[in-house]
């Protein structure tokens, strides 16, 4: 029984050092699909402290790829085209600017 116990709390412990904030999922390559355009629509309409930060942070790594829907929703909502260049799937989209 002690085993058992003993071998829940250490999954429970690797388990939680696993989990990254939506900040450092920002900054990962890997590709979250939970931070999608809902996910940041929310957030920015909710004018969050965490749609502050992304925002600020994305600005200025516009190459990572969680950072594209941050960028497209700030793109979409304030009427300017300038959509970052790397899609979801890191294919690059076009753009049109007019």
């Amino acid at each position: 029984m002690l085993r058992l116990i003993f071998s829940v709390t250490l999954f429970g412990i690797l388990l939680m050092g696993c989990s990254k904030s939506s900040l450092e999922k920002l900054a990962s390559d890997t590709v979250y699909l939970e931070l999608n355009n809902s996910f940041w629509a929310s957030e920015h309409k909710n004018k969050s402290e965490l749609w502050k930060d992304a925002f600020s942070y994305c600005k200025k790594a516009r190459n990572k790829p969680n950072c594209a829907p941050v960028l497209m929703e700030y793109a979409f909502t304030n009427g300017s085209t300038s959509a970052p260049p790397i899609g979801h799937s890191g294919h690059e989209i076009d753009v049109p600017n007019f």
